[in-house]
Formats: structure tokens, C-alpha cells, sequence
């Protein structure tokens, strides 16, 4: 058989809308039972940047880009945009899902994704309902916190992933998200959807 040299891992990526710093700033994975939250590390931002969060690390030369946004040496980071690594080892992204971007620890929510598998009709839990629903309350995500509302899954692939249709108003809503183009995904650069 052959050996894939080049690993993909899970990642998060999103665009800085107002310079500053991300020390602090929350993500939260509501189906990972290890580890639900990350927070950033101290590290100066402007707008238009890309920041990218993996997932695991599963590779040798991986450095959180709290300094220069080239010093990392992971398969999927670039040079023009800022990457950190979380620890875990094993995949941390389910199917349904809720993601939760804070601006801080516990803080408000600055942006959210209610995802889900096409055949899923309810949260697979009460950790993850109630994030939905947080979601919503917060005004991060509309109409409302129903599996039925959240965006699909359905053609979501090892080389196609769920991405912010760049060409969406941002409405908050799962018609902002598209799946990627096969092959197209691409950490820390602009969206390519169908």
C-alpha cells in the first residue's frame, strides 16, 4: 500500500475583521469530549489576516504562529497566514456539530456554525443542544436552533470541506455555508465553493 506523506488534519479557519489580539479568544467544539475549547495564544492581528486552527498535531516542525506568520512547517500551513496546533491526536470534528467562536473564555459569542449530518433530526446531546441554542439567543446563528436549520454535511469529504460561501451577505444562517470545490480546500486562503 502506499504511505500518505503529506497528513490532513482537521482545522478552523476564519478571517480577522478588527486588528487586535487574539490572546484569549475562544473556540469551542461542542462534540469534543477531551478537550471542547481552545484559547489562542497572545498574538497581534490585522484585518484581512487568516487564522487557521488544526486540529491535532500529527506531524514533526509545528509551531503556533504567535510572532512570524511563516514559522510553521505543517502540510496545511502557509506562509501568509497564522497557524496554531492543538495536541490532540485524534480526529475532534464530528458530523454534527456546533462551533462557537468567543471572544474570550466563557465570553460572548462572536460567531457560531450549527452543522449536521443530512440524516440527523435531533442534537446528539444536551452539551451540544445547548450551544445550539446559545447560538441562537446570542444572535450568532438564524432562524432558530433546529437540526432541520443548521447547515449540511451531506457531501463533506476528507478534500471537501464545509466553508463560508464567500459570496454570502452574512446572514448567519446555514446559506452562508457551502461545501468546497473537491480538492479545494484551502487553510488560510479565500474559500472555493462549488
Amino acid at each position: 500500500g502506499s504511505v500518505d506523506t503529506k497528513p490532513k488534519v482537521e482545522f478552523i479557519e476564519f478571517v480577522v475583521l478588527e486588528a487586535g489580539n487574539l490572546g484569549g479568544i475562544e473556540i469551542v467544539n461542542t462534540m469534543n469530549t477531551v478537550r471542547p475549547s481552545y484559547e489562542f495564544p497572545p498574538a497581534e492581528v490585522s484585518v484581512g489576516d487568516y487564522v487557521v486552527y488544526h486540529l491535532r498535531s500529527i506531524e514533526e516542525g509545528l509551531v503556533n504562529e504567535t510572532g512570524a506568520v511563516d514559522a510553521s512547517a505543517g502540510t496545511d500551513s502557509r506562509p501568509d497566514a497564522r497557524d496554531f496546533w492543538d495536541t490532540q491526536t485524534r480526529s475532534a470534528l464530528k458530523e454534527t456539530n456546533v462551533l462557537l467562536l468567543r471572544e474570550r473564555k466563557n465570553g460572548a459569542i462572536q460567531e457560531a456554525v450549527l452543522y449536521a449530518a443530512p440524516d440527523a433530526t435531533v442534537w446528539p446531546n444536551d452539551t451540544v443542544k445547548a450551544a445550539a441554542n446559545l447560538a441562537v439567543s446570542s444572535g450568532a446563528w438564524k432562524p432558530d436552533a433546529l437540526v432541520a436549520n443548521a447547515a449540511s454535511t451531506a457531501e463533506c469529504a476528507l478534500t471537501r470541506t464545509l466553508c463560508r460561501d464567500a459570496l454570502s451577505r452574512d446572514t448567519d444562517t446555514a446559506a452562508d455555508w457551502a461545501i468546497c470545490a473537491r480538492s479545494k480546500c484551502t487553510p488560510g486562503a479565500v474559500n472555493v465553493a462549488r
